[in-house]
């Protein structure tokens, strides 16, 4: 009976402790779709508008696209974001780590973007539209990076513990520096996980007309996505012996 009653009292510690995983390189998808899972959005107030769903990639296959649309007889900017929703069902977004990686490709520099989980943002990537500012990108608010190719596949693995704080931010190209490894540590008490990352960002006409080379092309495509938010490590040691305990007993 003391077994019983201390294996329950060890998976009530762990009740919960579950894994999310999700990954998708959009291959199978139909063109022009938005798989389970995905959204679009646009603010509530009236700006231009935004599409997005799977598009054939730049250099072959498949991606999800988002395109902000240039309307500007209506309006001054455009603003919209794709993102994909986890169920987050058994998890303590408190206390979980997410992992998020994948692959983006930039038509345009002349769009201000923002990548980010959206319940915190901790660790987030934000590349900037002036023109004075190409190529620049800022992690976790901080500049980092000054030459983020457009035109080329970049690469992001992106981690949060939201029990600790702990975040790190990678990013790689091919050209230039190649990218770099930012990291950090957040106070945890301000941040829970939401399970829905986003990519989103704002088209403004003003930085539109500041390279007439540019025109108005634009768009983000995104490939070979993951998501996974998993328990914080010391629920899935728990996990893990009382397992054992069961076992030997």
């Amino acid at each position: 009976m003391k077994h019983v009653l201390a294996m329950l009292a060890v998976i009530a510690l762990v009740s919960g402790a579950t894994a999310f995983t999700y990954s998708t390189d959009f291959e199978t998808d139909t063109v022009g779709s938005m798989p389970a899972g995905w959204y679009i959005a646009t603010p509530w107030w009236d700006v231009g508008t935004v599409t997005g769903g799977v598009a054939d990639a730049p250099g072959g296959g498949q991606a999800m696209k988002l395109e902000w649309g240039t309307e500007w007889a209506n309006y001054d900017f455009t603003s919209g974001e794709v993102g994909y929703t986890g169920d987050m069902t058994g998890q303590d977004l408190t206390t979980a780590v997410m992992t998020a990686e994948y692959d983006f490709y930039n038509v345009s520099d002349r769009v201000w973007q923002m990548f980010a989980d959206q319940g915190s943002g901790v660790g987030n990537i934000n590349l900037e539209d002036a023109p004075e500012a190409d190529g620049r990108a800022l992690v976790n608010g901080v500049a980092a990076l000054t030459d983020v190719p457009i035109g080329e596949w970049v690469h992001v693995t992106h981690t949060l513990n939201a029990g600790t704080g702990a975040w790190q931010t990678a990013i790689s190209y091919g050209s230039g520096t190649g990218g770099g490894t930012f990291s950090g540590t957040e106070d945890p008490s301000g941040i829970t996980l939401m399970g829905e990352y986003w990519f989103g960002g704002w088209m403004f006409k003003l930085q539109s007309d500041a390279d007439p080379a540019v025109a108005y092309d634009n768009g983000l495509f995104i490939d070979n996505f993951s998501l996974a938010v998993t328990p914080e490590p010391t629920s899935m040691l728990l996990f893990g012996l009382a397992a054992l305990v069961l076992r030997r007993r």
